[in-house]
């Protein structure tokens, strides 16, 4: 009979646990990273929106509603017009009500003022 060393552990075992390991994590890591990612983007959309029927409100309590005419009004719509806002870092373009008065020039609405001034989303 011949005589045989022991077979011993390869080292390779203790780095394949390591590496079966990261192999489970990166797909969790990659999903926490996209919905956070698509959870944001979701955000700034509804965020965006509620802009839009916030600006609209305010036409509304100047002007009053649209397609009622009022004999003695001050402002009347005047399409739509794009404004600049600061957003999370950023500046986006989002259509507001145009407003103009009777007497001429361009009427600004107190929301829209209000948000030109603050970033909602700090960087």
């Amino acid at each position: 009979m011949k005589n045989r060393a022991k077979a011993s552990v390869p080292a390779q075992v203790g780095a394949g646990l390591l590496f079966t390991t990261q192999q489970l994590l990166l797909p969790m890591i990659e999903g926490i990273v996209h919905s956070r990612r698509e959870l944001f983007s979701w955000v700034q959309q509804v965020g965006i929106h509620a802009l839009k029927e916030l600006f609209e409100m305010d036409a509304v309590e100047m002007v009053g509603p649209k397609g009622l005419h009022r004999t003695e009004r001050s402002h009347y719509r005047w399409g739509t017009a794009p404004i600049v806002l600061p957003f999370g870092g950023r500046r986006i373009v989002v259509p507001c009500p145009g407003v103009r008065g009777v007497r001429g020039g361009e009427a600004q609405l107190k929301s829209a003022a209000h948000f030109r001034s603050l970033d909602p989303v700090p960087a």
